[in-house]
């Protein structure tokens, strides 16, 4: 399993940065299992908003049920003390905030966050590979 933590272990092959139309701000995302994660403050970062603002609406939103588990990824402490990194929300929790802040920048950020999205490898399956049966589609046995 991935892990989201920014220590020297972390391969920053994962990271994608989405640069604003107006180039005054660079967001740094991650992308694992398929799927785009950012923390509080990038989030804040792209929406020009406080990092209590964003925390109110995710809160609201969690609290509406309009997010669920999914969309939030927290890392508990390893066994080998490693202290985990910060709790990351997925691009839907993203896009949420932007919609109830009412920003602009959600827009042209949803259209990168597609395009990174569509070029990246699909995400582990949900049912493991000893259970599948038969050759996977499309090949010859």
């Amino acid at each position: 399993m991935s892990t989201l933590t920014e220590n020297a272990n972390a391969d920053s092959a994962d990271r994608r940065y989405y640069q604003t139309d107006d180039s005054l701000t660079r967001i740094t995302c991650r992308v694992l299992d398929g799927k785009l994660w950012m923390t509080l403050d990038n989030i804040a970062r792209l929406y020009r908003t406080s990092e209590q603002d964003v925390a109110r609406q995710l809160k609201a939103a969690f609290c509406g049920r309009r997010l669920g588990s999914a969309s939030i990824r927290k890392e508990a402490q390893r066994d080998d003390g490693v202290v985990p990194g910060p709790t990351c929300y997925a691009l839907d929790a993203v896009l949420l905030v932007g919609v109830r802040l009412g920003s602009t920048r959600g827009e042209a950020f949803a259209h990168w966050a597609a395009e990174v999205l569509a070029n990246e490898p699909a995400g582990p399956t949900d049912e493991p590979a000893a259970r599948r049966t038969g050759p996977a589609p499309g090949t010859v046995k």
